[in-house]
């Protein structure tokens, strides 16, 4: 269930809404500053919105100390509070659907309640969905959440927006949506004809005159037990008592079908989209090498990757990961170097052991073997050991420490764990976003890089989120393009269809940041040419 699409409004310096195609593989380009940090920037925030309720924040969970927001006021468009940021993250459903948790109310929910919900993947095949947030601010108060929507099968269905300080509205469900549609009959559980699904919500306006205009069959429905207008992907949707008191005698099926409806929609995509940006894995443009005895931490931290310290903490875990990133460090990038994990076990230079090793150089004549063992073997083996990461240098024929190898191996190693690591069961990477894989290393390698993400995202849902400025990474991903489905002496050679790339052209103007997705066809070329030529450095200088 990947995800496809991104739009943003009033987020940097991106004013007017702008969406990115989302595609396995999917490359940013620009001039520097152009905004294509934005858009991962975008998803850090949102992540930040949705999971944690937080419309200010500076640091995030998966930037940890590299990335620095600075918060709404210097997150919206020019700065100006006036304006909402809004994203929309779109993505696919696979077979399952969208979780159904059912509605609930203060007074709880009563068996017959349950047996008169709607389950929305009964009613139509949801194949995607998208969640849109909004955020403002208010004077003197600071940001805050002021809507939060969610769409089915392409079609906004239902829509909360909240006034600072005041309970979350209900301001609109679409009618017109075929889920709601779906129910003019008789529903896939068997429930009786629901005739016009329209008039028979009058529940909704009995009690709210404003509701009842000629223009609409109704209007804001306030949610006065919601404490956020972010719901809990994870529990019942909370409905107040003033609407459900009534379900189980007026009218109960229109009710609960209608409040079912409500409730999924507004909880089942959000759980799906924030299992996606949980398993989002960013590395910065700049990678820390880490230093010499390094030791990972006992529990993961998400944020270590954008240091690229995460690299190095997943490769102490996972010993097949070692043998992985050795092959592609060595018969893929062919950088030199091997890569092995080893145990080592340190010892006090002053202590007990040292000093029975100093006598034993001295009378080693008159220890037999029990006293060598219960001095000095057995207290070593009884000291912890740490799991560290050596290279061999093929060249040198030796091993050396992370801290010694040159500066673009030590920035392409966290690049090449970054996209090969699946993650755990519990903590899979989803989406893997990295700032400038290229830097400090020579064209060869940019290419090979080519086939590291091809082969990440092969048979697996996973996406790689590039923002780069390397043209030798795009010409082989292009050459891949070309030779897919051919008969080649390659053996093991990546492939890619046009499909799997989005590439998008980013450039700064007078209006905001203008994205420009370039179509990338069968003939693993471009119908359009680049904005603003870039690339067309080669040919002035040659010409």
């Amino acid at each position: 269930m990947p995800i496809t699409s991104i739009t943003i409004e009033n987020f940097k310096g991106i004013s007017d809404s702008v969406t990115i195609p989302i595609r396995p593989i999917t490359l940013l380009f620009g001039k520097n500053s152009a905004g294509k940090s934005t858009i991962l920037q975008a998803l850090h925030y949102l992540r930040e919105v949705l999971e944690n309720r937080r419309p200010d924040p500076d640091r995030t969970q998966i930037g940890g100390d590299t990335v620095d927001l600075g918060g709404f006021q210097a997150l919206v468009h020019r700065n100006e509070l006036d304006r909402q940021i809004r994203v929309r993250v779109a993505f696919s459903l696979d077979d399952d659907g969208i979780p159904n948790n059912g509605i609930t109310s203060p007074g709880g929910q009563t068996e017959e309640s349950r047996s008169l919900s709607v389950d929305l993947n009964e009613v139509a095949k949801l194949e995607s969905a998208w969640v849109e947030a909004a955020t403002a601010w208010e004077d003197g108060e600071g940001a805050y959440i002021a809507e939060y929507a969610a769409g089915i099968n392409g079609d906004e269905l239902v829509r909360l927006r909240q006034a600072f300080g005041l309970h979350p509205e209900l301001v609109d469900v679409n009618f017109d949506h075929a889920i709601v549609k779906a129910l003019d009959g008789t529903n896939a559980q068997g429930m009786e004809d629901f005739g016009d699904f329209r008039e028979r919500l009058e529940f909704l306006y009995e009690d709210h005159d404003s509701l009842a205009s000629s223009e609409t069959v109704w209007g804001p429905v306030p949610l006065n037990e919601q404490d956020s207008i972010m719901p809990d992907p994870h529990k019942p949707f909370l409905v107040d008592d003033d609407f459900t008191d009534g379900m189980i005698y007026q009218d109960p099926e229109t009710q609960f079908a209608f409040w079912s409806i409500v409730g999924q929609a507004l909880t089942g995509p959000l759980s799906v989209l924030l299992r996606e940006l949980r398993g989002i894995r960013y590395l910065g443009p700049i990678r820390v090498v880490p230093p010499r005895n390094h030791r990972s931490p006992r529990t993961p931290l998400e944020s270590r990757w954008a240091s690229g310290l995460g690299a190095w903490d997943a490769l102490v875990r996972d010993p097949s990961l070692v043998e992985k990133t050795s092959h592609y460090v060595q018969e893929v990038l062919k950088l030199g170097y091997s890569i092995h994990r080893e145990e080592r076990i340190a010892i006090d230079a002053e202590g007990e052991i040292m000093a029975e090793l100093r006598l034993l150089t001295a009378r080693y004549e008159e220890m037999d073997a029990a006293y060598l063992r219960r001095k000095v073997l057995d207290p070593l083996e009884q000291l912890p050991r740490q799991p560290v990461i050596q290279l061999h240098d093929e060249v040198s024929d030796i091993d050396v420490d992370p801290a010694d190898i040159g500066v673009g191996v030590s920035q392409a190693l966290p690049v090449v764990v970054g996209a090969l690591d699946p993650g755990t069961s519990d903590h899979p990477c989803r989406i893997f976003a990295v700032e400038q894989p290229e830097l400090h290393v020579h064209p060869a390698v940019q290419v090979a890089l080519g086939d590291v993400f091809i082969d990440a995202t092969r048979g697996t849902d996973r996406i790689m989120l590039i923002e780069t400025h390397s043209e030798h990474l795009l010409l082989r991903l292009l050459r891949r393009v070309r030779e897919s489905g051919k008969e080649m002496d390659a053996v093991n050679r990546p492939e890619v269809t046009a499909d799997d790339l989005s590439v998008v052209y980013v450039r700064p103007t007078e209006k905001g940041v203008e994205l420009t997705p370039l179509a990338v066809n069968k003939s693993g070329d471009f119908d359009e040419p680049w904005p603003e030529g870039f690339f067309d450095e080669r040919d002035s200088e040659l010409f």
